[in-house]
C-alpha cells in the first residue's frame, strides 16, 4: 500500500508491506509513484505478510479450537494470551527470546505442568500460522520446556467410597437425585476408565450389548469401550443417561467430598483407579484400546498397583 503526499522538495511517496515502511522524496508525483511501485514489489518478494497476534488467535479459534473438544478450555487460554507481550506484536516478528520470557513469567504462578499444556497450545497456533503463511518459523520450537509436576497417584479407598455413597443416598438402587446421579458416574468411570466428558455424552442408543460407542474422544478419534457388568447395571439405573453437567458434577462433588471427609480425591482419580485395576485383568494393548490411550508409556501415569499389590502376583 502506498500513499503520496506533497514535499518541498518534490514529493514523498510511502509504502507499508506487513508492517514495514519504506519512503523517499523524488521531484514529480510521476517519479514518487513509479519508485513506489518498484519499492512495494520488492519489499513484499522478501516478506511474510503477518498479522497481529491477537489476529491469529481469533483465526485460530474459527478454523481449529472451535472443533475441538477441548474448546472450552483453549477460549480461556485465549483470553490469557491476549494480556500477554506477545499481544503486541506481529506474528512474524514473534521470537524465541519472547517465548521464553513468557514462560519464565508463568512459572512465577503456575506449575511446570500448566506451563506445558498451554506451551504445546501455544506451539499448535504458530504451526498453523507457518501453514497459513503468516511467519516463517515456530518461536516455540527450541525453548526449554519446564519439568511437569509428579503424576498424581491418589486413589479412593473402599472406605471413602462407601462414606461417599452415604452421603450421596446412593444405595444401589432407585436413582433419583443428582448426588444420586454424580456417585453413579464416578463408580461408573471406576468400572470403564473414562472421562467425565465421555460419560456425559453416553445416551440409550450409546450401548449395544456390552459395548459403549463413543463417536468423540478427547484425542478426537472414536471408541469403544467394553463394559463389565456392574458397569452396565450402573447404567441401567441411571436410565441410560446421566444427565448431568461438567458443572453440576464438579460442584456436587466437592460438597460431597466436604460431607464425607474425603480429602484430595478429585473426579478425576476415578480413571487412575479404573486404570489400576484394569491392568490386573487386561494385556497392557488391551488396555490401551480401552482407555485410548495411543502412548503405551502414558499408561504408567494411571498405572498405580500398591506394592502390596504387586507382592501379590509374586510366588
Amino acid at each position: 500500500m502506498a500513499s503520496f503526499n506533497k514535499h518541498k522538495n518534490g514529493w514523498r511517496a510511502q509504502v507499508y508491506v506487513a508492517g514495514k515502511r519504506a519512503s523517499k522524496v523524488l521531484p514529480s508525483k510521476l517519479e514518487a509513484k513509479d519508485w513506489a511501485v518498484f519499492k512495494e514489489q520488492e519489499m513484499r518478494e522478501g516478506a511474510i505478510l503477518s498479522i497481529p497476534f491477537p489476529d491469529l488467535l481469533d483465526l485460530y479459534d474459527k478454523r481449529v479450537s472451535v472443533n475441538k473438544l477441548s474448546h472450552k478450555w483453549e477460549l480461556k487460554q485465549f483470553r490469557k494470551f491476549r494480556n500477554i507481550d506477545l499481544a503486541g506484536k506481529l506474528v512474524s516478528d514473534i521470537t524465541k527470546a519472547d517465548v521464553s520470557l513468557w514462560k519464565d513469567n508463568r512459572l512465577a504462578m503456575v506449575s511446570g505442568s500448566t506451563v506445558n499444556r498451554e506451551m504445546n497450545l501455544l506451539s499448535n497456533i504458530f504451526t498453523m500460522a507457518i501453514e497459513w503463511e503468516y511467519c516463517t518459523v515456530n518461536p516455540c520450537k527450541g525453548v526449554r520446556r519446564p519439568k511437569d509436576n509428579p503424576s498424581r497417584d491418589r486413589r479412593p479407598t473402599e472406605e471413602e467410597i462407601e462414606r461417599l455413597s452415604f452421603i450421596a443416598g446412593f444405595d444401589g438402587s432407585e436413582v433419583t437425585s443428582q448426588r444420586q446421579r454424580i456417585m453413579a458416574a464416578f463408580l461408573f468411570a471406576i468400572e470403564t476408565a473414562m472421562r467425565k466428558s465421555e460419560i456425559l455424552s453416553l445416551k440409550a442408543n450409546s450401548v449395544s450389548g456390552r459395548v459403549a460407542h463413543l463417536p468423540k474422544t478427547k484425542n478426537g478419534t472414536a471408541r469403544n469401550v467394553p463394559l463389565s457388568k456392574r458397569a452396565l447395571e450402573l447404567f441401567e439405573l441411571v436410565g441410560g443417561d446421566f444427565k448431568l453437567s461438567l458443572n453440576q458434577i464438579d460442584g456436587g462433588w466437592r460438597i460431597m467430598c466436604e460431607k464425607a471427609a474425603v480429602v484430595g480425591l478429585n473426579f478425576h482419580d476415578s480413571r487412575h483407579e479404573a486404570t489400576t485395576r484394569l491392568a490386573q485383568k487386561l494385556h497392557v494393548l488391551d488396555l490401551a484400546r480401552m482407555t485410548g490411550h495411543k502412548d503405551l508409556k502414558k499408561l504408567q501415569i494411571y498405572y498405580n498397583a500398591t506394592a502390596d499389590e504387586i507382592a501379590d502376583k509374586l510366588d
